[in-house]
């Protein structure tokens, strides 16, 4: 899909992810999470240091040094920063002082603004070994290699991808539901959360959804599809996060 309708998402790029570097990733997952006694060989350091390489390369594609985001083909690491890593407990602490003067005094729906904020904005990388470290360290990716350790027969085995970090909002998150090429269904990505301004414009957000669809639709490669967006509703802009198969 990203070939046809890259100008509608942030730049993106990716590359292959062999055999061999996927078992290093998972080594490394044991070794750092797991506290499993497996020695390092010379050769897999290699290995690893080759995974960093392509990721700067990567960065390189999309002009991401500034910010940039990085991921498998299936899944991010996303759980890293959502388990409450020092750099977004410090975002948490920033965005909930926004909305209450302690924590005390922050609502129930103040605190998962917050979280969902600082967890979205902990994803922005600025080198690659911290990307690397990233990924060597979520156990959505490291189930989602042993998954394509297992099931992929050839030496390639999934996708390395970077993507320029784009400063979109999660809170206006949505997710499209497409089926037989019509959209059927959208609902908010962040269910956990109550946007004040979602129910007070959810017609109008309806509207720009389904206009931008009918722009696409002609250029859509699914007929059954799961396509995330987030809107913004100053400039009335749909950006597109990803679009999935829809699973069976």
């Amino acid at each position: 899909w990203y070939e046809v309708l890259s100008e509608m998402t942030p730049p993106t790029a990716w590359t292959d992810v062999t055999r061999h570097e996927a078992m290093a990733m998972v080594n490394m997952f044991r070794r750092e999470m797991l506290g499993h006694k497996i020695p390092q060989s010379a050769d897999e350091e290699l290995c690893l240091q080759g995974i960093q390489e392509k990721i700067e390369q990567l960065v390189d594609e999309v002009e991401g040094h500034e910010g940039f985001f990085v991921r498998l083909g299936s899944r991010s690491p996303k759980d890293v920063v959502m388990g409450g890593s020092p750099t977004t407990r410090k975002l948490f602490a920033d965005f909930l002082s926004t909305r209450a003067p302690s924590f005390q005094k922050a609502s129930i729906n103040d605190i998962m603004e917050a979280a969902l904020m600082a967890s979205t904005k902990a994803l922005k990388l600025t080198s690659p070994k911290e990307a690397l470290d990233m990924l060597c360290k979520s156990e959505r990716v490291y189930t989602d290699l042993l998954r394509s350790l297992e099931f992929e027969s050839g030496d390639v085995v999934t996708k390395l991808v970077v993507r320029e970090f784009v400063d979109l909002d999660p809170r206006f998150e949505f997710r499209c539901f497409i089926c037989d090429g019509e959209m059927t269904a959208v609902s908010q990505y962040a269910n956990n959360v109550y946007v004040e301004k979602i129910g007070q414009n959810s017609e109008f957000i309806a509207e720009i959804i389904l206009a931008f669809y009918n722009e696409i639709r002609q250029f859509f490669c699914y007929r059954f599809a799961v396509l995330d967006i987030a809107v913004d509703l100053e400039s009335e802009s749909v950006t597109i996060i990803e679009v999935n198969p829809l699973s069976p």
